[in-house]
């Protein structure tokens, strides 16, 4: 059996990550194929000329179609962080095909308001 190859699977994606790739990390990017990458904070090491460097770099690379960093609102945190604590909805009973399970819009409500509690 021939395995795929991890670039096959990462060709043209796109990554969000919360610190911009150093230069190692953005070398292993390259070469799996991403094409864009957004980030929420700035990599910093105590070599500001090199981080300057390895940053035009990254920007200028013409396998790269978008490299920017980008800013996440409060709000957009909050409700993250909410999903993430809340319940799933995993705990919601299965229903099967043959049975399918009616469920009214006043029930479903109730239930994602106790989801988000």
């Amino acid at each position: 059996m021939i395995r795929p190859h991890v670039r096959d699977f990462t060709r043209g994606a796109s990554l969000y990550c919360t610190l911009e790739p150093c230069n190692w990390c953005f070398k292993q990017l390259i070469q799996a194929g991403i094409v864009e990458i957004y980030y929420e904070e700035p990599y910093q090491s105590r070599n500001k000329e090199f981080d300057l460097y390895w940053r035009g770099i990254m920007e200028s690379n013409d396998s790269i179609r978008e490299f920017r960093q980008i800013r996440i609102s409060p709000e957009a945190v909050d409700m993250v962080v909410g999903v993430l604590q809340g319940s799933s909805m995993r705990s919601m009973p299965a229903t099967s095909p043959e049975e399918p399970d009616q469920l009214d819009p006043e029930t479903l409500k109730l239930i994602l308001e106790q989801t988000r509690s």
